[in-house]
């Protein structure tokens, strides 16, 4: 198995800290929401981080809405076992 090169990692708790947090690394950051995919890209190589902004623990991102005007709302951060549960989308 490969190694991980080293990183920073941050969970951050909103929106505005999520913006900052990528404001101030530029290229060098990026999101985590689910960590599969990242995370593999990062051990393989195949892209590099100084720093890993977790977003699950930001409320609107693990938010999940639906009503018949304006849609549906998935959060970026929304895992696939709770579209799976979500008695709204499964009614409609």
């Amino acid at each position: 198995m490969t190694a991980l090169n080293d990183f920073e990692y941050m969970a951050a708790t909103s929106v505005d800290e999520v913006v900052s947090l990528l404001a101030a690394n530029e290229d060098q950051a990026v999101l985590l929401a689910g960590g599969t995919d990242i995370l593999v890209q990062l051990r393989e190589r195949l892209r590099s981080a100084d720093l890993v902004i977790d977003v699950k623990r930001v409320p609107e991102l693990s938010e999940i809405r639906f009503t018949p005007d304006e849609g549906l709302w998935l959060g970026a951060a929304v895992p696939c076992y709770r579209i799976y549960r979500e008695p709204q989308i499964e009614a409609a």
